[in-house]
């Protein structure tokens, strides 16, 4: 859990953004965030921490589940508060037009890289 009081956000009125109840956000901004040169852990593909800043939009609650809408507002919110780079791990449904506009516009409108994964849940052999 991140123990600071601002720069984030959770679209669910239950949760609060900087607790992680799955844990997989924590691991995955921490692999991106990893300080390098001070004898610790690992070393992220930028070892300067003064060269970014994160703003952590919670989409899911702390089952690791959430809603489309909460999903769409947290990317909005990161978008509002000037990322350039947003890494999301999601699985889901199919294709939706209201998603691939918003994000495309983010894409396409306002320089924003949109990074999610794929196959999660591949429980067989490719």
């Amino acid at each position: 859990d991140l123990n600071v009081p601002h720069d984030g956000y959770c679209p669910y009125s239950d949760q609060t953004w900087n607790h992680d109840g799955n844990g997989h956000g924590t691991h995955c901004a921490g692999i991106v965030g990893a300080i390098g040169g001070n004898g610790e852990g690992l070393t992220s593909l930028n070892p300067d921490p003064n060269k970014f800043d994160f703003f952590i939009s919670k989409g899911l609650k702390d089952s690791g589940t959430g809603t489309l809408s909460g999903i769409l507002s947290a990317v909005q919110k990161c978008v509002d508060n000037g990322a350039k780079i947003i890494s999301m791990s999601l699985g889901g449904g199919g294709f939706s037009d209201i998603t691939n506009d918003q994000l495309s516009g983010h894409y396409e409108n306002d320089g924003v890289l949109l990074i999610a994964s794929a196959g999660n849940n591949v429980s067989g052999s490719i």
